[in-house]
């Protein structure tokens, strides 16, 4: 395997000196200009009531991000090498490779090899616009990517099979062919991942830890039709299904959702609905996911939260963070997960006042089912948030954008008194609320 990367590699960066050239800087800067916890205190992260005026780099919502990548193309070979030069200032890490590929064509046939830190989201079935996003990126907008929101498990992020086995940076070689089977349009793609879970490669200790997947997307006149199987050990495997009808004028609608299994046993599923409106001068999307695990499920979490936000102190390199008030971790009792069923919604508004002004705005929930409706028993209520903003464009692609973020979580919980009665936990101020300002600074070219 490790030649066939090598030769691809070779052969692109050798024929590619000869195709197009690109160059690109993709600079983000993320921090926050004001945050403050306005009630209710968690003492897991010591959200405590709180100001803060941080403006810092270091401190807070995202960080700083930089990446600077090459790439050269061409009909017959190209490559791609994406570089961070300061991945963690504050940690004293060291300049770092985000991917390297090479891909060579040979008829209707595309081989390619190397490494994705990000993986290979295609972000038109993801329905995420950059522009819609306002920069604010998965802390706002858009939290979730297709599949189930647990981590944890095969489905998160279900589009991504070059990552297969979950590692960073997982060597990856893929073959991919296009062309028509009678009036239908297909693509088809085959994965192998090289690099398994927690180091572990081809039969180590005697089971197969390297990845595998599949991805075939059809299009007709009328329908858009993507299939996803991957598998990163012999019993652990994932399957997703999404549609994406076609000729629908300025609404694009992607609906579909995931199986993951170990061996026979069904651990998790989800479905996803997205839609989006581009009108002239505005747009309107909204994303709708469900997700379910079962208590053999291995995951421990559900992968974001979109409630309050607050300073939660200094990580482990003495760095103060932004972060969820309240993140859900999973119940250490043997009957499974705290949390097994959670529905996320997300309705974003972008409005052009000018040919470099937009107003942004976006509103998400998190419902957690379990116990909703039980009267016997404790129920974590709904996280919430509401997010107007602006970006400003300086020209080009190069912007500033602000928001306000109003955040709540356990809005309406109820937890169980002495007597095991339901009483609001509101009363016992286990009801965190906030605000948060974000500001990011993005430079593309």
């Amino acid at each position: 395997m490790k030649k066939i990367f090598g030769v691809i590699a070779l052969a692109s960066l050798t024929l590619g000196a000869f195709a197009d050239a690109e160059f690109a800087v993709n600079y983000r800067t993320q921090m926050s200009g004001f945050s403050r916890v306005m009630s209710g205190d968690d003492a897991t992260l010591g959200a405590k009531k709180h100001t803060s005026y941080l403006f810092t780099q270091d401190q807070g919502y995202g960080g700083a991000s930089d990446t600077i990548s090459a790439t050269v193309a061409g009909d017959l070979c190209g490559a791609t090498i994406r570089i961070d030069p300061f991945p963690g200032k504050s940690g004293g890490e060291k300049l770092q490779i985000n991917q390297y590929s090479g891909y060579v064509n040979v008829g209707k046939f595309t081989l390619n090899a190397g490494a994705w830190k990000d993986g290979q989201y295609v972000g038109d079935w993801q329905l995420k616009q950059d522009a819609d996003a306002c920069n604010l990126g998965g802390e706002t907008f858009a939290a979730y990517k297709l599949g189930n929101m647990f981590k944890g498990i095969s489905t998160l992020g279900i589009d991504d099979i070059a990552n297969i086995a979950g590692g960073d940076k997982a060597a990856t070689f893929y073959a991919k062919w296009g062309g028509a089977v009678g009036p239908k349009k297909t693509f088809v793609e085959l994965y192998a991942s090289a690099i398994g879970i927690d180091g572990k490669t081809w039969d180590d200790e005697g089971t197969v830890y390297s990845g595998f997947g599949f991805k075939a997307d059809v299009t007709t006149k009328t329908l858009r039709t993507q299939f996803i199987a991957k598998s990163k050990s012999i019993s652990d495997k994932a399957f997703g299904l999404y549609f994406m009808p076609q000729g629908t004028g300025a609404l694009t609608t992607v609906f579909g959702g995931t199986l993951g299994f170990t061996g026979a046993d069904l651990t998790d599923a989800n479905v996803d609905l997205r839609m989006r409106y581009a009108g002239k001068g505005y747009s309107v999307t909204f994303f709708n996911n469900i997700s379910h695990i079962t208590n053999n499920s291995t995951a421990t979490a559900v992968n974001k939260t979109v409630g309050a936000w607050a300073e939660v102190g200094p990580d482990s390199k003495g760095v103060n963070k932004i972060q969820a008030a309240t993140p859900l971790v999973s119940s250490a009792a043997g009957n499974g997960q705290k949390y097994n069923t959670v529905m996320w919604n997300m309705l974003a508004l972008r409005y052009k006042l000018s040919n470099k002004v937009f107003f942004t705005a976006e509103a998400g929930d998190m419902v957690y089912f379990n116990n909703m409706l039980n009267d016997d028993a404790a129920w974590a209520g709904i996280d919430a948030f509401v997010c107007p903003g602006i970006q400003i464009f300086a020209g080009g692609k190069t912007s500033v954008s602000m928001g306000v973020r109003f955040g709540a979580t356990g809005i309406g919980a109820q937890t169980l008194d002495a007597h095991g009665d339901r009483e609001s936990a509101y009363e016992n101020s286990e009801m965190t609320t906030s605000v948060l300002v974000p500001v990011v600074m993005r430079i593309r070219f």
